[in-house]
């Protein structure tokens, strides 16, 4: 069994990232943002469960979405893994409440 890495609470092994338009305080935020990035990428977008980690498919994949540092997304990228880099707005985008959605395959 892999183990997965984590970075306070987003896991390294996420499939991929959607930086949305606006802030997520909410689910219904949340789902909103999913919709209008599932419309802006052309994909197709279905929530099965709505809450602050929603569970949709997207292409008819499921998925299990957090919120995360902005940084975080250097996390998945291979060279920074080798070398332990890490995002460079992980200071700032806490500070600022301004979260990234990851997408986690299940």
């Amino acid at each position: 069994m892999k183990e997965r890495q984590t970075y306070g609470f987003i896991e390294s092994d996420f499939a991929f990232y959607a930086e949305p338009a606006n802030g997520i305080n909410t689910a219904k935020e949340f789902s909103m943002e999913l919709f209008h990035w599932a419309d802006r990428e052309k994909k197709n977008l279905v929530i099965l469960e709505e809450s602050m980690e929603p569970i949709v498919t997207v292409d008819d994949v499921r998925y299990l979405c957090k919120l995360g540092d902005v940084g975080a997304a250097s996390f998945n990228n291979p060279v920074a893994k080798a070398l332990h880099l890490r995002g460079s707005n992980r200071v700032v985008g806490p500070y600022l409440g301004y979260k990234w959605i990851y997408f986690y395959k299940q």
